[in-house]
């Protein structure tokens, strides 16, 4: 089964976020729980966590870009 992980809402302030960096690649297997990804609003940077455990299969926003919150930003492949 596939997860779709949506860049969540992390200010009050902020309706878009820049992905700063992703600490996993497709291919990779991440664990529920362990960093996913950082992103930054126009106040803080936060690392986000995945949601499930499973491997990465492809990731839909690359670093340096910005999306609404709620865009689909990475898929997983669970078990």
């Amino acid at each position: 089964m596939r997860s779709v992980v949506k860049l969540p809402k992390v200010s009050d302030t902020d309706d878009e976020l820049t992905v700063v960096v992703w600490r996993v690649a497709v291919g990779e297997e991440v664990v529920a729980g362990a960093a996913l990804v950082e992103v930054e609003s126009s106040k803080t940077t936060v690392e986000l966590p995945s949601p499930v455990s499973g491997r990465v299969v492809e990731i839909l926003v690359g670093a340096d870009q910005d999306a609404p919150v709620g865009t689909p930003i990475c898929v997983i492949e669970t078990a």
